[in-house]
């Protein structure tokens, strides 16, 4: 990831073992593609798509707050989500209406069942000042 943005550390990494493979979340097979496009594009989070590490480290609720003023935030300053686009391994752009395609990029660790055991994110300083301050005021 590049260096020049901060990162927002959305849920805390713990050693896990990773193939590719697919996922059976919702009885459907699932990408970590889709996954990844689902995390941001779902109007509720849902406890399967992540490891149980993951939710005694951030329960689930948590993580939909942070999802909802990352996202949230975003928006009103790049405009709307457009969509995820894989640029490596586990590592995908998240694309705004009005931002630079490489100013938002996060890295998803997925466990060998593809459910969601860590998300990086990197953005630039000032939304992250937001959002930061949004969150000590929880």
């Amino acid at each position: 990831m590049n260096n020049n943005y901060p990162q927002l550390l959305i849920v805390l990494s713990l050693n896990c073992m990773m193939q590719p493979s697919l996922n059976v979340c919702d009885n459907k097979q699932v990408s970590q593609q889709t996954a990844a496009e689902r995390f941001f594009t779902a109007d509720r989070l849902a406890s399967e798509w992540f490891t149980p590490s993951s939710l005694e480290i951030n329960n689930l609720s948590e993580l939909q707050k942070q999802r909802d003023n990352f996202k949230a935030k975003a928006e009103r300053k790049y405009g709307r989500y457009q969509r995820i686009e894989k640029i490596a391994t586990n590592r995908y752009r998240v694309v705004f209406k009005n931002a630079n395609p490489d100013l938002i990029t996060c890295m998803f660790v997925f466990d060998w069942l593809d459910r969601i055991h860590e998300i990086k994110m990197q953005i630039d300083k000032e939304l992250l000042q937001e959002i930061q301050s949004e969150i000590l005021h929880y």
